[in-house]
């Protein structure tokens, strides 16, 4: 097994997603026969491509005829857990000894084993037996000994047949299918994820780092994919294409920061080279989970119980939120996404209405922003975002709640808090409670006259923005209630990771030529957008 491969299962165990998928496969892999891992790591990484990539059905099917062919011997149960190490030597000893008497046919030959029903025959290899073991133990792993003794049941009648097997192959796929779909993603989205990779591949010679999923590659895919998608791979939109990239660089970064991809590997096909094998990277995508989203925490309870965001702006910096720490390696896409993005619903929703005007003219209609514009508006969040920070210190110092402190550090980094307390506890005041000097500097802060000079225009700050701001929660009425101090605490937080970020991203924002940019992507767009929904320019 590769570094990667140890470090694809290893995000599975930390359980990011569907924990009882993860904790399935760590099982299988973790299984010990005699003292010894039970299966090998390359047929543990074989498992995992085959219950990942949904593709166990050939191999369902291997496993009940190998169930019919190990009731000839005694009982499946005893086939498949008595004994060693999964090896094909060891289930090849195992069929060599003498079989119990049986209507249904079964040549042990030297590679392979061969069963003859009345209505056909099936054929399977020693060296595939290890793998169907390793499925065998998944299955009672994650569904239960219960459902999967109840199939095997069915194969130990006394006339078998080919037919019969097939049926219980079909049930078993139905139980793994309905399980799996709530441990990983859509088949449509794992079809996407395919194509991206191929992608990938392609574009970059056959392998590629996580550096080169960027602003360009984003574009370039949908340019290639937009107007004639595969089957279950459409990236008929532009945010569909960068929200995709997004999510394939999101895995690989946090892979690489696990020591999942060394050096930032590539993507390739080549073990000896140390590259990394897609299947395996499609492991840690599907199973990487979805980050916790601020603006969903901003709305509930606690905080919800403060009008923190408007439903508008918390749209308008939605897409910013979702890249998260990757905002600022993808500018462009964020912009083109906002401006180009709406300008594709806006056709889309035309076409819808049965708009009757040239293609031509609804494209253009559609585009009613620019990247200037939009940056503005970012800005413009940004400021807001830090206005609501200077209210919510004005609440927190009033109501003496610690969380006051790490505002005030926010705002004034290099701020010397120590002074306020220094007779608190004589030269000493690292050696008093963390808790009471809190309190006692909150205290000091909340009288004017005991602060610093920087630390009481900070405070001003604070109050004049908590009474411009007219939302719920803002209110002198309001911050009495602990129900509303409360959710100022908790929001506050979110809040500081919501400016933080889209102030790298905005920073990022101010590098470039927005107006060049946007003359040369609009004829871009435009040309495209013609290309996926007809007409001619």
């Amino acid at each position: 097994m590769t570094t990667y491969a140890r470090s694809a299962e290893q995000l599975v165990l930390e359980g990011q997603t569907g924990p009882e998928l993860a904790a399935a496969l760590s099982l299988v892999a973790e299984t010990e026969a005699n003292g010894q891992p039970k299966f090998a790591p390359d047929v543990c990484r074989k498992l995992n491509r085959i219950v990942v990539c949904r593709a166990y059905a050939s191999s369902l099917l291997e496993l009940c005829h190998l169930v019919v062919a190990a009731g000839q011997w005694g009982t499946y149960e005893a086939f498949f857990w008595a004994g060693g190490p999964a090896r094909p030597t060891a289930f090849k000893g195992k069929l060599t000894q003498a079989p119990m008497a049986s209507n249904l046919v079964v040549a042990v030959g030297a590679r392979e084993i061969t069963l003859t029903y009345p209505d056909g025959s099936f054929a399977i290899t020693y060296a595939r037996m290890p793998l169907l073991s390793a499925m065998m133990e998944f299955l009672v792993t994650a569904l239960g000994y219960g459902e999967v003794d109840q199939v095997c049941d069915d194969l130990s009648c006394a006339q078998p047949t080919a037919a019969g097997v097939s049926a219980a192959a079909k049930a078993l796929a139905k139980r793994l299918y309905a399980y799996l779909n709530v441990q990983l993603g859509s088949l449509h989205g794992q079809r996407k994820l395919h194509a991206l990779i191929g992608f990938m591949s392609a574009r970059n010679g056959g392998d590629f780092t996580l550096e080169a999923i960027d602003d360009e590659a984003v574009l370039a895919l949908w340019l290639a994919r937009s107007h004639a998608p595969e089957e279950g791979a459409d990236f008929r939109t532009f945010k569909s294409a960068f929200k995709a990239c997004l999510r394939l660089r999101q895995a690989m970064a946090s892979a690489q920061s696990a020591d999942a991809i060394n050096h930032a590997r590539p993507i390739g096909s080549d073990r000896a080279a140390g590259e990394v094998d897609p299947a395996d990277l499609c492991l840690a995508v599907e199973t990487m989970s979805e980050p916790a989203d601020p603006l969903e925490r901003l709305a509930k309870p606690p905080a919800g119980r403060v009008k923190f965001l408007t439903r508008s702006e918390s749209g308008e910096i939605e897409l910013v939120v979702a890249c998260g720490a990757l905002a600022p390696v993808f500018p462009l896409s964020i912009l083109r996404a906002e401006v180009f993005g709406q300008a594709q619903a806006r056709i889309t929703q035309a076409l819808r209405r049965g708009l009757e005007l040239p293609m031509a003219e609804v494209v253009q209609s559609a585009v009613q922003d620019d990247y200037e514009s939009r940056a503005a508006r970012f800005e413009t969040l940004e400021n807001r975002l830090e206005r609501l920070m200077l209210a919510g210190l004005f609440v927190l110092v009033d109501a003496r709640r610690a969380e006051a402190i790490h505002l005030i550090l926010f705002f004034r980094p290099q701020a010397e808090l120590a002074p306020l307390g220094r007779d608190l506890a004589g030269a000493n005041v690292v050696a008093l409670d963390q808790a009471r000097l809190s309190r006692e500097i909150l205290e000091r802060l909340s009288t004017s006259e005991a602060r610093p000079v920087e630390l009481s225009q900070l405070m001003g700050e604070a109050k004049r923005a908590f009474q411009s701001i007219s939302r719920r929660g803002f209110s002198q009425k309001e911050i009495a209630e602990q129900e509303v101090i409360q959710g100022f605490a908790e929001g506050i937080g979110v809040l500081t990771e919501l400016a933080e970020c889209l102030g790298a991203f905005c920073r990022r924002l101010g590098t470039g030529d927005g107006r060049a940019r946007f003359a040369r992507d609009r004829e871009i767009f435009e040309r495209q957008f013609q290309l996926i929904y007809g007409g001619s320019s």
